[in-house]
């Protein structure tokens, strides 16, 4: 069964995980378009992570390398 989202958080380079806002403003679906902003970044290569959360407790997680 596909159970809703119930938090999606992101870290820069190993940080404090802070949450990542959903496109439509409500956790309420399967799967969720959402937006993240950091702050402004050094140059040079970081890591950032993604997690999302099910109401089940699953996790899904995705790594971005970016420069």
């Amino acid at each position: 069964p596909r159970v809703p989202i119930a938090s999606i958080s992101y870290r820069v380079d190993g940080g404090e995980w802070l949450a990542a806002t959903p496109a439509d403003g409500m956790l309420d679906s399967p799967t969720e378009e959402f937006s993240l902003t950091t702050e402004k970044l050094s140059p040079g290569q970081h890591r950032i992570e993604v997690e999302a959360v099910n109401l089940a407790e699953g996790t899904a997680t995705a790594t971005i390398e970016a420069r």
